[in-house]
């Protein structure tokens, strides 16, 4: 058992840390709309959701649909509505 223990303690000694950056409004409010349109990451876990938010969301930021001259909820809706409801 203390084996065992010692193992462990040593695995997790060395695996690497994450860091994990504070997430801002924009991707807070992005998190709870796309749930509306994709089933699959809204079943996804939570550890799975946080894995592919940054890269769903930066191919939002990225797109024609972020836009200044409309609100920032319509411009995700309108991104969310193309993306998914092909």
């Amino acid at each position: 058992m203390l084996l065992f223990i010692q193992s462990l303690f040593l695995y997790l000694l060395n695996k690497p840390i994450k860091t994990l950056e504070p997430m801002d409004y924009s991707m807070y409010l992005f998190s709870n709309l796309i749930k509306f349109y994709d089933k699959e990451f809204a079943d996804a876990c939570y550890d799975e959701q946080w894995d592919d938010l940054p890269s769903l969301y930066d191919e939002y930021d990225k797109s024609k649909f972020n836009v200044d001259t409309k609100g920032e909820y319509e411009c995700m809706e309108n991104f969310l509505k193309d993306k998914y409801n092909k």
